[in-house]
């Protein structure tokens, strides 16, 4: 889950990678580092934390080959010495590296001999190519030999002083790809980061190896035979830029909602319809993880309600475990804002080895995940930076909707009442923007919320409460209504905040009984519906919508109320702790 950029070609300013590192600190900043080659030598920068405090030398150094890495810690704590990028013992030869490997204690092992001045898996790789290097081959095969010898998933930039005019760029179930510019050529987790620069890109698979020059690449695979990697044009969406006026990434995407829709809902009619082929002839089964499995259970209800059939929901880290008791006819439906979420790719590699057809709703465009289905589904909503998933996870909804509608046969009506709902949605925004900041204001102040709701509702309480706890670190959780008598209602004292999803349904009686029995053991009531009823202690007031749309316009005060409480908390909602955007590892 960390970021890393790399770039060659003319010489540039330090601020290049530092500006292209800080888009990608939405995959880590626990710490982060640059090197850059500068008269013959490496000079080399590491700190913990945030990308700030850039030394003046730093971002005035002229140079034509650099690498940084922003760091999330999976092994070695947090500190200057486990930040990247790594340098060798004779300071020729540096790495960054993105992912795990799994037999690193093996290894290192192996080097015993050698001095090690970190506690992390990837000064293993390190010392692997610097020995070949000392025993004469040259820095790709040396990399070659390294990467032979790993296992795990890994994303690797290298470069060395003793060959100043290549940067060896590395893939292998982490996100890595090149950005083909005017300048020179870059290597980068993601797209973002380049974008100011180029519009051209080479999407690596898993075990290539790029040998990079400042006009040129060339790629292989580990045992260095030949591969072609097209450079494929990509255009740049419109609602990628920046945080414009909103004081974080987090408050653009929430309320930029109501009109990414209309960019979401451009869709073409023709691959619903085949996908909807495929869907029949199938056993469907969603997976995903974190936002995107709680949209899932969404998917589940349409299908159910709409097409008349019932798909299985399963969090992607556990699928591997299911995979062998799915009929063969199953069809699995991956959902991953990024494509490239580690627990999800896992599945699908091992579900196409099974035979299974793979479909994906995504929103990077050629994401890993892209490259292993048969049929995708884009998102369309514009780069999403905040760590807390908002708009994709509203995106996805509306998309499974319409879906499952296209599955019924009733696409073209599905697509002119989800094109209606975006002006409802900005209502559920007016309705709210000052009240639920001030109800923000109580919540900060309690150490447990909990949230209940009675089917779709039950959902929007799951996502209402990840998006709580992920940036507030305040302990929510939710319930089924009807489940509170059941032991939760145990949690229950004076004045805990209790959240009610209850939109004028069929079960919204049933809903407010639960929410008055809760009441009654002193909890404070907040109702989230489009009616009030005397029970809610405070009302979030919602417009009327279709009951299977509800979640559409219910979700965005949630989000709303989480972000404002964890500014309140004066936790930063981009950035939560402990947390990263792409989540690559497993």
């Amino acid at each position: 889950m960390c970021g890393i950029v790399g770039f060659i070609g003319m010489p540039v300013k330090g601020t290049l990678i530092t500006d292209s590192l800080k888009k990608l600190e939405y995959r880590g900043y626990d710490s982060w580092g640059v090197a850059f080659l500068s008269k013959g030598r490496i000079e080399s920068f590491r700190a913990v934390g945030s990308i700030n405090k850039i030394p003046k030398k730093i971002q005035e150094i002229s140079s034509n080959l650099a690498i940084g890495h922003t760091r999330w810690a999976t092994h070695g704590r947090i500190c200057k010495n486990n930040a990247h990028p790594h340098l060798s013992s004779g300071n020729d030869i540096t790495l960054v590296h993105n992912g795990i490997i799994d037999n690193f204690s093996e290894l290192k092992t192996r080097l015993s001999g050698n001095s090690f001045n970190s506690d992390t898996d990837s000064e293993v790789i390190l010392k692997l190519i610097e020995e070949k290097m000392d025993s004469g081959s040259d820095l790709l095969h040396a990399v070659s030999f390294a990467v032979s010898l790993l296992k795990g998933s890994f994303a690797l930039l290298v470069f060395s002083s003793i060959e100043p005019a290549k940067l060896i760029a590395v893939k292998n179930e982490s996100p890595l790809l090149l950005g083909v510019s005017d300048k020179g050529i870059f290597a980068a987790s993601d797209q973002i980061p380049l974008r100011n620069f180029t519009d051209r890109f080479v999407f690596l698979e898993d075990g290539d190896i790029a040998l990079i020059s400042k006009n040129s690449f060339e790629c292989f695979d580990f045992s260095l035979n030949p591969v072609e990697r097209k450079i494929i044009k990509v255009e740049s969406n419109v609602t990628s830029s920046g945080k414009l006026k909103y004081s974080h990434f987090m408050l653009k995407e929430i309320m930029e909602q109501p009109f990414v829709l209309k960019d979401v809902l451009v869709q073409d009619k023709k691959n619903f319809s085949e996908i909807s082929f495929l869907i029949k002839k199938s056993n469907l089964v969603f997976i995903a993880n974190g936002t995107s499995f709680n949209a899932c259970l969404f998917g589940k209800e349409f299908f159910s309600r709409i097409a008349g059939i019932n798909p299985r929901v399963i969090e992607a880290s556990e699928f591997p475990y299911e995979l062998d008791f799915l009929p063969e006819n199953s069809l699995i439906f991956a959902l991953s804002q990024s494509g490239e979420t580690a627990d999800v790719l896992d599945s699908v590699r091992k579900a196409r080895k099974k035979g299974f057809k793979i479909i994906s709703m995504v929103n990077v465009f050629n994401s890993s995940l892209v490259r292993l289905s048969d049929k995708v589904i884009y998102l369309n909503c514009g780069e999403e930076i905040g760590v807390a998933s908002t708009k994709a996870f509203t995106s996805q909804i509306a998309l499974l909707f319409l879906l499952a509608n296209s599955f019924a046969g009733k696409f073209d009506s599905a697509l002119i009442e989800l094109n209606s709902v975006s002006s409802l949605m900005q209502q559920a925004i007016d309705f709210n923007l000052d009240s639920v900041k001030a109800l923000s204001a109580k919540i900060k102040s309690f150490g447990d919320v909990y949230f209940i709701g009675r089917n779709l509702n039950y959902a929007v309480a799951l996502e209402a409460a990840l998006k709580l706890k992920e940036i507030s670190y305040i302990h929510a959780e939710a319930f089924q209504a009807g489940s509170l008598k059941h032991g939760p209602l145990a949690l229950i004292s004076k004045g805990i905040p209790v959240i009610v999803v209850a939109p004028k349904d069929k079960v919204f009686s049933d809903t407010i009984n639960n929410a008055i029995e809760a009441k009654s053991r002193g909890a404070f009531i907040v109702g989230v519906s489009n009616e009030s009823n005397e029970v809610f202690d405070f009302f979030i007031k919602l417009p009327k919508v279709n009951e299977l749309l509800f979640p559409l316009v219910s979700i965005i005060p949630l989000q709303l109320l989480a972000f404002h409480t964890a500014v309140f908390l004066e936790r930063n909602p981009d950035r939560p702790r402990n947390l990263a955007k792409s989540v690559t590892v497993k």
